[in-house]
């Protein structure tokens, strides 16, 4: 059972590949949006607007699309993704996102769509946790540290039954 959860995300994340988003900029700290549930009409381009840099999220697979921009490292990042479907491009989602790895980060959104109290159709992205497809890399790191536990949980297991089976040998011999 815990080996087939350890799998579960691997088997996720077969139809996403992270490496075809798109990137824009230099710098050692790169940070990927990946964007969910996007209907067909949507044209998103992620925005850093501290950086200047911006990059039209590409599909990457299984209804998601996503794009990397690269920079100098920095805690905190003013993220904005807009509909440049739209004219004016309607701004889907702005905001300061804290950034807790200097090297990596990938931040996950889905699109929502509802219709306002005045029957108007409104549109945003939320910020997801990281859904298992989009932690291609960190699956794979995961796996040992899973089955190691699986394996330790197997042995104390393993440990009670014999200790059960002496204590009932011996309250039988006594």
């Amino acid at each position: 059972m815990t080996l087939a959860l350890a799998l579960l995300p691997l088997a996720l994340a077969a139809d996403i590949d992270l490496a075809q988003a798109p990137v824009v900029g230099d710098g050692p700290q790169s940070i990927t949006v990946v964007l969910t549930d996007l209907p067909g009409h949507v044209r998103p381009e992620v925005q850093h607007l501290g950086l200047g840099l911006s990059v039209d999220a590409r599909g990457i697979g299984q209804d998601a699309r996503a794009g990397t921009i690269r920079g100098e490292p920095r805690r905190f990042a003013h993220i904005q993704v807009v509909d440049k479907a739209k004219t004016p491009p309607a701004v889907l989602y702005s905001g300061l996102a804290v950034l807790p790895d200097q090297n990596r980060e990938v931040m996950a959104f889905k699109y929502r769509e509802w219709t306002d109290g005045r029957g108007q159709p409104q549109q945003m992205l939320t910020r997801v946790p990281l859904v298992p497809y989009t932690r291609v890399e960190f699956a794979r790191d995961e796996v040992p540290v899973v089955l190691i536990g699986g394996v330790w949980a197997t042995l104390a297991l393993l440990y009670a039954v014999a200790m059960a089976v002496l204590f009932t040998l011996k309250r039988r011999e006594g």
